[in-house]
């Protein structure tokens, strides 16, 4: 009878870790829209970190835009950052709102701005030049040297026939492609006043993130 228990109990242990190894998978199989997306494995392994969720258990959205709220929530976690609890910073930012730890924790931190009228717009889609400045915002933070040298900048600029658009994160995109964490739309176009979508902003996420471990 002793052999039987431990038998069955030795057989749920199994069950168990079986699960317990195919959890991530089945859980990057439920967003429908992931199937053959570019970005599958950048998104499933933030996932896996608990860095971002779907918009529904079986939905990510990955081509849905990000919101500058939503874009500094994922930074914050992927950096780990202790909340700062605030609601001074901007006047559109009330404490009661789901991102005002966030915003606040971000901003503290020096990795995103407000504008000139103490607003932060925490709805509006972030831009990839946005996006870009925030990524190596976040890589000074974590004392990962990003500058690039005035010659190395002027050419990674230069194969973008829209760089002229680029308005004030030269510096900051120019750090960026240098690093292989974000590329450019096309071959010659950055589009940098474009706003950048949920699957962008998980890749440029998990790209930097070696460099801070």
């Amino acid at each position: 009878m002793k052999t039987v228990v431990m038998k069955k109990v030795a057989q749920a242990l199994a069950a168990l870790m079986i699960v317990s190894m195919l959890s991530p998978v089945l859980a990057f199989a439920a967003f429908d829209d992931l199937s053959s997306h570019w970005a599958k494995k950048d998104i499933e392994a933030l996932v896996e970190q608990k860095i971002v969720d779907g918009v529904t258990p079986t939905q990510f959205e990955p081509e849905r835009s990000i919101t500058r709220a939503e874009f500094a929530a994922l930074v914050v976690r992927s950096l780990g950052l202790t909340s700062v609890t605030s609601s001074t910073y901007f006047n559109d930012v009330d404490a009661s709102d789901w991102y005002a730890d966030t915003v606040s924790t971000a901003t503290y931190a020096g990795l995103i701005n407000g504008y000139e009228d103490n607003s932060f717009r925490p709805a509006a889609p972030v831009t990839r030049e946005e996006m870009a400045a925030i990524v190596i915002r976040a890589l000074t933070y974590a004392d990962v040297a990003t500058i690039v040298p005035a010659d190395t900048q002027k050419e990674l600029l230069a194969q973008f026939k829209d760089s002229d658009q680029i308005v004030w994160a030269h510096k900051e995109i120019a750090a960026a492609l240098n690093a292989k964490i974000i590329n450019g739309m096309t071959a010659d176009t950055f589009n940098p006043a474009g706003t950048a979508t949920r699957a962008q902003a998980a890749a440029v996420v998990n790209r930097y993130l070696p460099y801070t471990k």
